[in-house]
Order: C-alpha cells, then structure tokens, then sequence
C-alpha cells in the first residue's frame, strides 16, 4: 500500500468504519494531535477482538500535554518544531506564551510556527546549563516581531512551553507560593 502525504492513520485501517472513527474522535478528550495514536492502540485491541470504549479512558490523564492545568492554562513539555505545530493546530484562540528553551533546539523555527498563536511571549528563568541565553531568545523574538518580556506572573490564556525544565519552573513557582 501506497502512503498518501500528510494521510492520517484512519485512511488506512481496516478495522473501521469512516463514521465509527468520526465517533470516536468527537468523544475523544485528548489533545487533537494524541488521536492518531489513540486510534493505533484501540485499531490493535479491535483486530485482537479485546472490548473496549472511549469511556475505558475517561480517567486517563496524560499530564504535560496541552494539559489544561485550570482554566486557559495549559502547559505541554513538546520543545521541538513538529510540537509546535501540533499546538498551533490545536489552539482555538491566541494564548501568551511562558517559554525558554534548550540551546540544542530550533527554538527560530518553533516561534515562527507558534507566532500566529501568540499574544505575548514571556521569557521565564531556568537554571539549567544546557538553557539558551535570554538574550538570544529575545533577540530571535524581536526579530519575529514577537511582544517579548520576562515571566513575572500569570496572564490568561496562557501556554507554558517547552522541555520538562520549563513547565517544571513554571509550576514550582506557581504551587510554591512564592511570587512568579
């Protein structure tokens, strides 16, 4: 069988019918972009005839993956381009963004892919050797035309992104008590 660019994996199963995956996707509470993976386990349990349901999965938390935390925060530990694009196809509004990233990564490129979806970008601090120098940052955000400033405190909507460091700061600082 022939792959079809950018096809998604329920063009190519056999094991269900087009209307049982539209089903299974409007009931499906996870991330949009988690539901190909979804549809490839439960694809496995079908043909192996083992039972299941979407409602199998009710309790199931994914936590760091576009996880709404309370209302209009959310936080998700992706840190690479293709992330990026998964979030951009998954917000419905713009968010301000709470991020920093490693010097390892092509943080041009996920700004650029994440700029259509940002209010603002805060830059929060990380102690960590492998992070990027503030100063690079902003200055690939300026150059963007992205709104940029340090993270002081929490301005809703807003997405926390990027590796585990960075939403690990961000919710020590926010569950600490302390000022953000």
């Amino acid at each position: 069988m022939e792959l079809k660019p950018n096809a998604k994996i329920y063009d190519y199963l056999e094991f269900f019918e087009k209307n049982e995956t539209e089903k299974m996707k409007k009931d499906f509470k996870f991330a949009e972009f988690l539901f190909d993976n979804y549809l490839l386990a439960m694809s496995f349990l079908k043909k192996e005839n083992i039972p299941f349901s979407i409602n199998d999965i009710n309790d199931l938390i994914l936590p760091g993956r576009m996880q709404e935390i309370e209302k209009n925060l959310f936080i998700d530990v992706g840190h690479n381009p293709l992330a990026a694009k998964a979030i951009v196809n998954t917000l419905t509004k713009k968010v301000n963004l709470v991020y920093n990233t490693y010097k390892d990564k092509d943080y041009k490129k996920i700004l650029t892919i994440l700029k259509p979806k940002i209010n603002k970008l805060y830059l929060i601090d990380v102690k960590n050797e492998r992070i990027e120098y503030k100063e690079k940052i902003k200055k690939v955000a300026n150059n963007l035309g992205i709104e940029i400033e340090d993270f002081k405190q929490i301005q809703k909507p807003m997405l926390v992104f990027g590796s585990f460091s960075v939403v690990e700061e961000f919710l020590r600082r926010k569950f600490a008590g302390k000022s953000l």
